[in-house]
């Protein structure tokens, strides 16, 4: 495909023109390659993966078929999770479309694993009994006798024992499928000693007696091995990336040629298509040589993000959410550095590696979460008398995210997910309704201090209308919903709670006992106005009275 630049596409992804495309249609496409096997056996390891991820085991073991031995070892490496405890069940799944896919077909794959895996998995799923000197239990569960009548294999499960399988045969080469019933690994048996039964013997014997803890750290040192050369760091290095940087700390210049990756696997890829200052400064590179490098680098950096917080990198959706943070930190490092200049800041990218770029990006939010984190200690966001902050859920959702373990960015409606901070306008926003915060916290300490007929609400839940104002009206609701009552029962708070809380504010000596300055009133206005459309778009059931109040009161 010809480097014809794009707008809307980054010129570093030659992968781009699969990106639009389902995986279905990818799948047909290799398929009806000329010459499939070695249109398969071309592929990324990471891209085979999210094809078979898309389309399902049930359709990708076509492909998958054809791949070769480390291809599938690091499909299956991607898989079974990066836990010191393989998930074995991963496998299962794939063993499940093999026998669905037809004979010989399981064998074949699971001989592409290696034997330390091959033996862990039979020894977890199966309890092989010598036919000739055990016994082994007489109940119903899931049994099979070998074909040369050496074992007797039972299947290991934590889940109820499933009913005796009379669809097994002794000569184990017809086993139907059975979509209805869980996998059974007696089905992969039967394949593998119908294929090759000295071989199948030999793995019976291995896994009868297997030693489990051996065999576990064999198969995690070679998964690891593996993914870190797909560019799956170790913990350790994950952890630096993302460690903080000191206020004197320099960018790291390249050093030497990073590796070059000839595609970009389509997972890793789509987070790019969407606009940002990354995407534009990358139209300003020509080199494709470097493109190479880049895109080797944004591998490492989305899974050195997937193993820093621990997101399970054999869900697609978790890789591609690793994806777009990386693009926004990369872009906000970029945009800090070049003052927003996309040539200036393509001169950083030729000169630093991109992991810098994304480490001053995470750092940028850091500092916005640490004023956050001082002004909390010093009690800006709670009032007097309550263990919890008086704020509505979006603004408690917005601050929880600022201040989790990396600062995240939330601006739109409850349920949009939080993101890292993309560039310097997010960091201001961010900034802007922390500020608005905390005027709304000292407008809502001084009405609750210098309300001088703040008494008179505290008679009853419901005033007669004539001894009560609008203004204390307005004190009361604040006061009200400060204490967290929803917005059906916003004029329902009990007396008690709301003389507990003026108890303890009245006795704040930090506010003066004056007008409120002109900020502190304007949130006061924006508070109410916000108050009286939830209240009317909630449809309140209150007293006429109460709505009439509300209604003057937005009528002007």
């Amino acid at each position: 495909m010809s480097p014809e630049r794009d707008d809307k596409i980054i010129p570093f992804s030659r992968f781009r023109a699969d990106v639009g495309k389902g995986g279905a249609q990818r799948l047909r496409e290799l398929l009806n390659s000329r010459d499939v096997t070695a249109a398969v056996q071309a592929l990324d390891p990471l891209e085979l993966f999210a094809l078979a991820q898309d389309v399902g085991e049930g359709d990708a073991i076509d492909v998958v078929a054809l791949a070769s031995d480390e291809q599938v070892k690091r499909v299956i490496d991607l898989g079974i999770g990066s836990s010191s405890a393989p998930d074995l069940r991963y496998i299962e799944r794939w063993l499940a479309a093999a026998i669905a896919h037809g004979h010989g077909t399981a064998t074949l794959l699971f001989e592409k694993l290696d034997e330390d895996l091959q033996t862990l998995y039979l020894f977890r799923r199966l309890k092989v009994y010598d036919a000739r000197d055990e016994n082994w239990p007489d109940d119903d569960v899931e049994r099979l006798v070998t074909p040369d009548g050496t074992f007797v294999l039972e299947v290991m499960d934590d889940e109820e024992p499933s009913e005796l399988d009379e669809s097994l045969p002794t000569a184990a080469n017809d086993v139907p499928a059975n979509d209805n019933k869980p996998f059974s690994p007696l089905r992969l048996i039967a394949d593998l000693y119908s294929v090759d039964w000295q071989r199948a013997d030999t793995m019976m014997r291995d896994a009868k007696w297997a030693i489990a803890a051996e065999l576990e750290e064999t198969v995690v040192r070679l998964r690891d091995a593996r993914l870190e050369e797909l560019g799956f760091p170790p913990r350790d290095d994950a952890f630096k990336l993302f460690s903080r940087r000191g206020p004197a700390a320099q960018l790291k210049a390249r050093e030497g040629h990073t590796a070059v990756r000839h595609t970009l696997p389509v997972t890793y890829a789509e987070p790019f298509f969407a606009d940002s200052f990354f995407v534009r400064v990358m139209n300003a590179v020509q080199d494709v040589e470097l493109v190479g490098e880049l895109e080797n680098e944004l591998i490492y950096a989305v899974n050195a993000t997937c193993v820093f917080e621990e997101r399970v990198y054999s869900e697609t959706d978790s890789v591609r959410a690793a994806g777009r943070d990386v693009r926004n930190w990369i872009s906000l490092g970029l945009e800090v550095l070049s003052a927003g200049d996309p040539e200036a800041a393509a001169a950083l990218v030729r000169k630093h590696p991109l992991r810098e770029l994304l480490s001053l990006g995470v750092e940028q939010s850091h500092k916005l979460a640490d004023w956050v984190r001082k002004a909390e200690s010093e009690g800006l966001f709670r009032l007097p008398g309550l263990s919890r902050r008086p704020l509505n859920a979006d603004d408690e959702r917005f601050l929880k995210a600022l201040l989790g373990r990396i600062p995240r960015f939330v601006e739109g409606p409850a349920g949009e997910p939080a993101r890292a901070f993309a560039s310097r306008q997010d960091l201001a926003h961010a900034q802007k309704r922390i500020e608005g915060l905390a005027r709304q916290m000292l407008a809502l300490r001084f009405v609750a201090r210098a309300a001088a007929d703040y008494a008179v609400s505290l008679q009853a839940c419901e005033p007669d209308i004539h001894a009560v104002t609008v203004d204390l009206l307005l004190r009361s609701a604040l006061l009200r919903a400060t204490l967290g009552a929803s917005l059906k029962d916003t004029f329902g708070v009990s007396p008690a709670d709301l003389r507990a809380f003026h108890a303890v504010v009245s006795k704040d000596a930090a506010l003066p006992d004056l007008e409120p300055p002109p900020e502190v009133v304007a949130t006061l206005h924006e508070v109410w106005a916000a108050l009286v459309r939830d209240v009317l778009a909630a449809g309140v059931e209150a007293e006429p009275q109460y709505l009439n109040l509300i209604v003057r009161k937005e009528q002007g």
